[in-house]
């Protein structure tokens, strides 16, 4: 079988990507806010966030939402912890680790055990609205019902931070309603969320990730719940105005890199989500550019390749995803999804490298040459 699109080197070792820390800045100097791709469920997993670090050295990664009981009861699973936690290379970071929970002593138990894996920051998901997340045990939940618990909140954060040796922060919408209809009767009102903010941060929070949007606890499906309610991207600039000490991030309805430097230019952070899965190639840095889609095609193919050989992944679909839209906006680009997608959907952990690679090769066919071109 020929190298797909002649791009993976015969042999040698797969390059890796090369990653900074956390940005370095001049002593007292105000860091440059910086842009975050969301936490997403089964999107931001290890292999996603190579892909993503490929494209940029400068983006903040995330972990999927990771439950803190799925941690504690697998203590001794290492295994299951390492499928759970690990990341591609330590060149990941700057990677934040997402915990859902709404015990203090469980969440705090969870941090200890994932600090081998050294995440650069912990975070509490009080923003998601889902129905799962409320049922769970001791009536608490987890995500964004708490949001009308914020002294329990604290009190996870508090024992979060104490476990942690590194920095913990609330990721929350701006408030919570049971429904739709709850939501057009009684509204959004900015005072909610100070106060919600005031008490958790009394606790040593310094960073919120703020969703501009109440979460609909009831009625909505997920993708409902990311449009219907109304977007307040003011409540989080005013909340910057009223609390300056705090480090905050704007997420929620930005999807253009206008919008993005925009939201820099006034101190604020930004995450996206969504938008970055359809378009990433909007997030790639200078280097990436220069070196265009067919350079970052081959690492990730030589990742893949390495990942297959050395049976850390086996699911050929999951591998294959964050590829899918390298492609997006150039010319037969849907072409190219349409037989990927054919290729590796079924029965998907067999066929391991060979498979996989004739998948690429037939459907990277179908684009022209241009693509895979640097910018100049």
């Amino acid at each position: 079988m020929p190298h797909v699109w002649g791009l993976l080197p015969a042999r040698g070792t797969p390059p890796s990507p090369r990653a900074a820390a956390w940005p370095e800045r001049p002593r007292g100097a105000p860091r440059a806010p910086r842009v975050h791709i969301a936490p997403m469920m089964q999107v931001t997993h290890r292999h996603m966030r190579y892909f993503c670090r490929l494209l940029s050295k400068r983006l903040v990664l995330w972990s999927e939402m990771v439950k803190d009981t799925s941690i504690t009861y697998n203590q001794d699973n290492p295994v299951f912890l390492r499928k759970l936690l690990d990341m591609s290379s330590q060149e990941e970071h700057p990677v934040v680790l997402q915990l859902g929970g709404s015990d203090p002593e469980t969440l705090a138990h969870a941090v200890r055990l994932a600090s081998p894996w050294s995440y650069d920051e912990i975070n509490l998901n009080c923003g998601c609205p889902s129905e799962a997340a409320v049922k769970t045990r001791q009536g608490h939940g987890f995500g964004a019902q708490l949001m009308t618990c914020p002294e329990l909140v604290r009190a996870c954060t508090e024992a979060m931070q104490e476990a942690a040796s590194v920095g913990v922060s609330v990721k929350c919408r701006i408030w919570t309603h049971p429904t739709l209809a709850d939501l057009e009767r009684d509204g959004d009102r900015f005072e909610t969320l100070l106060r919600f903010v005031d008490t958790v941060s009394a606790g040593g929070v310094r960073r919120f990730i703020v969703h501009a949007r109440s979460g609909i606890l009831a009625g909505l499906k997920a993708s409902e719940n990311r449009k219907r309610p109304p977007l307040h991207h003011d409540f989080v600039e005013e909340l910057q105005r009223e609390r300056p000490e705090l480090e905050l991030t704007l997420n929620g309805g930005i999807c253009s890199l206008e919008e993005i430097e925009e939201t820099r230019a006034k101190g604020l952070e930004v995450m996206v989500g969504r938008w970055a899965v359809q378009q990433p190639w909007a997030f790639a840095d200078e280097s990436a550019r220069a070196r265009g889609r067919g350079a970052i095609l081959q690492d990730y193919l030589a990742y893949a390749r390495r990942e297959l050989q050395e049976h850390r992944e086996d699911h050929l679909s999951i591998l294959a995803d964050p590829l899918r839209n390298l492609f997006a906006g150039v010319k037969k680009s849907g072409e190219y999804r349409r037989v990927l997608s054919e290729a590796l959907s079924s029965s998907p952990r067999e066929g391991g490298w060979d498979r996989f690679q004739t998948a690429f090769a037939t459907a990277l066919s179908h684009l022209p040459e241009s693509a895979f071109e640097g910018e100049k």
